[in-house]
This record gives structure tokens, C-alpha cells and sequence, in this order.
């Protein structure tokens, strides 16, 4: 017998691109519609679990166990997939793996309607890294000029199977770095390519261009195919403002090209110059 939690969502669409972009589940059934009111099956190794818009399907601001083997490799590897912590110091558990009085070890996750998802490694368990998480690839949606195997191979970071992608809802801006920036009624086209953690680390712990810090966001872009993809996004909050390089943009252009993007995104682009 199986006991399967049924979380309840206001957004179906949103939910499953948290719960699949970020926490690292997968659809059962890939061809289920997600129009409110809906319902979706998703898995975990050989764990399940249930969101539903439909009413009566759940409450809002339930909590969830879910326990690990190892809490903190877990913890490292959700940031990695684009989770944000809340920065409350008043919530230390939700900032990271904290050790319980009652013998535990837990983080607990907040999604997008308040649920709460509490990972939790029993006690008696050592907490120890996972060398398999190095390992474990990441789809990355990229937009400036790390759409550049060229640009990305000076770092040692080789993606793997990139296709042309498109955001929407979010603006491309260059200022001097890119960044996005929320926009209704727009759309960003990029690369979507899957990468480690190790790379992701080469790339986003380091300054490249001393720009700032990049932080990861969760989304859900369409391929060219019209297929959803849950995927991260490294977005920078923080704009200088000024004007960027000309090799710079040109980078951008060239794989905005090799990828025939549309024309009046290109224009879009090149008005940075």
C-alpha cells in the first residue's frame, strides 16, 4: 500500500515548474493539461505526490515530510536547481539544514502556495556529501553571452544538448550587463542546455566580468518544438545601468543568429549597441 500526499495549487502551471524545475520531480504523465482546474502526478525516485487545483483537493499551507539519507547533499542540490532561500533569520530552518532538538536533521522548502515541504535526515544517519551530486546535470536556460559554447569553454564548462528556447514574460536587458527583467507581454529567446553542478559553480560562483552576483530563478520556457521545459535561469536583480561593449552584444548576436532567432528580437538586441 501506498499513501500519496495531494498538494494543493492555485497555479498548476506554476506549481509543476517549482516542482519539476526546482525540486527536481517528474510528470508521471508528460501529456496531462495543466489548465486550471487540473491535476498532476509527479515522482521523485519511488516517491509520488499529487498537485491539484481542483477545489476540495487538499488546503493550502499544509506540511510535508519528506525524509533523506542525506539532508544536506539535498539542500545543495535544490540550490543549485534554482532554489531561494527566503533570508528570514527568524526561520533558520528554512535558510538551510538545521539540527533538531528532537534528534533530526531538516530544511524546510515553501512553495509557491505556502506549502511546506520539510526534508528531514533521521537520526542515527550521518550527514555526509554526495559525490554522485557533482555529477547530476541541470537544464540552464541562457539569454547573454553565455549562449556561447565559445564563451562557455574558457570557463571548462562543455554543455550538452542545447536547443533554441523562449521565455515569456520577461524582457532582455543590457545595462551593461544582461540581465531579465519581469515584462508582460514579452519574451526573451535563448539556449537551453543541460550542464553539472561543478560547471554551474565555475560559472556562477566567479565574477566573471565583474558584473555581480547572479542569483537562480526557476522557469518555464517553450522549446522551438512548442514543448514546456522546466529549467533555471541566472538572473542579476541589481542594474548599473551604462552602455555594454560592442563585443560584448556581438557575442550575443552571433549565437542570436546561428540559432535564427526572430528578426525583431535581433533588432531588439543590436538596439544595445
Amino acid at each position: 500500500m501506498a499513501i500519496v500526499p495531494t498538494v494543493r495549487s492555485s497555479n498548476l502551471r506554476r506549481s509543476v515548474a517549482f516542482y519539476t524545475g526546482v525540486l527536481d520531480f517528474e510528470r508521471v504523465n508528460a501529456e496531462d493539461p495543466l489548465d486550471d482546474p487540473a491535476f498532476v502526478a509527479l515522482r521523485r525516485g519511488e516517491d509520488f505526490l499529487y498537485l491539484s487545483s481542483h477545489r476540495g483537493d487538499g488546503e493550502f499551507g499544509q506540511a510535508i515530510a519528506v525524509e533523506v539519507a542525506d539532508v544536506d547533499a539535498v539542500f545543495r542540490d535544490l540550490v543549485g536547481r534554482g532554489l531561494r532561500t527566503p533570508g528570514n533569520p527568524e526561520s533558520p530552518v528554512h535558510e538551510g539544514p538545521v539540527d533538531q532538538t528532537w534528534g533530526t536533521r531538516e530544511f524546510y522548502v515553501d512553495d509557491p502556495d505556502g506549502n511546506t515541504l520539510r526534508f528531514t535526515q533521521p537520526s542515527g544517519l550521518p550527514h555526509r556529501a554526495d559525490p554522485k551530486t557533482a555529477m547530476r546535470t541541470v537544464k540552464v536556460f541562457f539569454y547573454g553571452s553565455f549562449m556561447s559554447p565559445e564563451v562557455l569553454a574558457k570557463a571548462d564548462v562543455h554543455p550538452t544538448d542545447l536547443q533554441k528556447a523562449r521565455l515569456e514574460g520577461w524582457k532582455l536587458v543590457i545595462a551593461p550587463r544582461a540581465t531579465l527583467v519581469p515584462a508582460a507581454n514579452a519574451s526573451v529567446y535563448g539556449v537551453v542546455a543541460r550542464l553539472t553542478h561543478v560547471e554551474l559553480d565555475r560559472l556562477y560562483a566567479k565574477d566573471w566580468f565583474g558584473f555581480g552576483t547572479y542569483l537562480p530563478e526557476a522557469v518555464l520556457v517553450t522549446l522551438d518544438a512548442g514543448d514546456p521545459l522546466p529549467a533555471i535561469s541566472y538572473i542579476a536583480w541589481q542594474l548599473e545601468g551604462g552602455k555594454p561593449t560592442r563585443d560584448y552584444v556581438e557575442k550575443i548576436l552571433s549565437v542570436a543568429r546561428q540559432f535564427s532567432f526572430p528578426e525583431d528580437y535581433v533588432r531588439h538586441i543590436q538596439s544595445f549597441l
